[in-house]
């Protein structure tokens, strides 16, 4: 059955999920190291959009991808019992992680200069002994300043940097479309038989 796809960027490619790979991580913690295994999924290219693809009737877990970058899952399963007219959309998020990384930068920069604007220099202090100390003194607003700016922008920026692209899609019986039963959808159905693209994007451990 035919599934037409468009998309509301240019650009944006359609992906299935065809399998999983074994994947395995070296990760260190304060007393040496250990290895972490798991699986990545693994999807399949469609098409294009806007374009027309074949496939069986079933559930799919599609993904998008936007030129040269990787595949972002759709939330849940696509369910298509018959010819079908599917809508994308993608949410592309690397503008914030852009902004992201220059308020970090930025922000704590700024707050390591007004930290080391706010010291006034060494003072002596003597008691009525005549015991005399050395104390450091500094403008208790600029100091205060720093440190809020600077932790401030590292919060801001970590949240804005860790932002990922968002998809969505909605799926439309095309007009005068026979709605099949559905069985299920292997990667195999599609007719273009193009080999499985590595586009890991989680891992399940």
């Amino acid at each position: 059955m035919n599934v037409q796809f468009d998309a509301d960027a240019s650009g944006i490619r359609v992906l299935a999920l065809g399998g999983s790979v074994p994947v395995s991580r070296v990760v260190g913690y304060r007393y040496g190291w250990w290895v972490s295994s798991g699986y990545a999924p693994v999807y399949s290219p469609v098409c294009r959009a806007p374009c027309t693809a074949r496939l069986v009737p079933g559930d799919y877990q599609l993904a998008l991808a936007k030129e040269g970058g990787g595949a972002v899952p759709v939330s849940g399963t696509v369910p298509i019992a018959g010819p079908s007219a599917i809508h994308a959309e993608y949410e592309d998020h690397s503008g914030l992680r852009v902004a992201g990384w220059v308020i970090g930068v930025v922000g704590t920069v700024g707050g390591a200069i007004m930290i080391g604007s706010s010291v006034r220099g060494r003072e002596f202090e003597c008691d009525s002994r005549g015991f005399c100390r050395q104390i450091q003194r500094y403008d208790g607003g600029l100091l205060a300043g720093g440190i809020a700016v600077a932790v401030a922008s590292l919060v801001a920026g970590s949240i804005l940097v860790t932002r990922h692209d968002g998809a969505r899609l909605s799926v439309e019986p095309l007009p005068g479309a026979v709605r099949e039963a559905p069985r299920e959808a292997p990667i195999a159905a599609f007719e273009a038989g193009a080999p499985l693209e590595g586009a890991a994007v989680a891992l399940h451990f």
